[in-house]
């Protein structure tokens, strides 16, 4: 009796009451110029953090983020909100990549504003406009679930 009520209990706290968008996922990408195929992992242990190319956002709250993989930008700025704060069904983002000047100015380089939903447990779909140097391009990438 007691060994099923640890069971229920650890069942029942891993649940999530959002979308797991958890996993590793393969698909391709469309923009005006051109498609390319992408792989993406996901880790997402609750409802309020998400990893996606091994950088941790909070879900809700701002995220800086600086790291040597970053080139042309000294920090990027997340900002990851739930579209719907009751359902958690899709995730709406802004990346904001800023180069801090020496006198602390800053200025932001480029800017993706975008949306991260599932259709179904197996198909993840991120849309991003990508705003740089006064210009747009709008991406989307359509990915299959790849995990086992």
């Amino acid at each position: 009796m007691l060994i099923l009520l640890f069971s229920l209990i650890s069942l029942n706290s891993f649940a999530l009451d959002c979308t797991d968008f958890s996993g590793s996922w393969i698909g391709e990408c469309r923009n005006e110029n051109n498609a390319f195929y992408s792989t993406r992992t996901i880790v997402q242990n609750d409802c309020s953090e998400i990893s996606d190319a091994g950088i941790s956002k909070k879900i809700g709250k701002l995220t800086l983020y600086e790291g040597e993989r970053l080139i042309d930008y000294s920090r990027v700025i997340y900002d990851y909100q739930w579209m719907n704060k009751t359902e958690k069904k899709e995730i709406v983002f802004k990346k904001n990549f800023v180069t801090w000047m020496k006198n602390h100015s800053s200025y932001t380089n480029a800017e993706h504003i975008g949306k991260l939903y599932m259709s179904d447990s197996e198909n993840l779909t991120l849309e991003i406009n990508i705003y740089k140097k006064g210009s747009l391009m709008k991406q989307t990438c359509q990915y299959k679930r790849r995990d086992q």
